[in-house]
């Protein structure tokens, strides 16, 4: 039986987010129960490792095939309109936000397409989330805004 996909979303880039992903990522039991992967800006879980002077590689991946679920290096998966420059840690930033809710999207197509077979989102900044224009969602699961 082969181990579940599990898809974890970045959270807010300019949060704690991304270093808990590596925390919890850098234990190779996690390897041992599940495939995970994240779905983000490949940078920022850089800088993660970077402020936890952490022993991991960071692979960027452009579809799920291409993932190895390796603890030795970091698969990342950067959705389209995903990129993250000027990077303010803990300061609210509308376009972090959308950053955000661009992951969790992607991540949440994903699983619907069953291609990953559980969700893990790392914390949001529900006031950056807003400002970017996700406010409530309409029965549909779309925000004020999606086309």
């Amino acid at each position: 039986m082969k181990k579940p996909v599990i898809g974890i979303t970045m959270g807010d880039p300019t949060g704690i987010g991304p270093e808990l992903i590596m925390k919890a990522l850098s234990k190779k039991e996690v390897y041992g129960s599940c495939r995970p992967f994240v779905i983000g800006d490949p940078n920022v879980m850089r800088e993660a490792v970077k402020i936890l002077k952490a022993d991991a590689q960071i692979k960027t991946i452009h579809d799920l095939s291409e993932a190895a679920f390796s603890s030795s290096h970091l698969d990342v998966l950067r959705p389209e309109g995903v990129k993250v420059e000027d990077l303010k840690m803990g300061k609210i930033d509308p376009a972090m936000g959308k950053v955000a809710a661009l992951c969790l999207e992607k991540t949440f197509k994903m699983a619907m397409e069953k291609k990953v077979d559980g969700v893990i989102s790392a914390p949001l900044n529900k006031e950056a989330f807003h400002l970017a224009g996700y406010n409530r969602f309409d029965t549909h699961g779309r925000c004020p805004g999606d086309t």
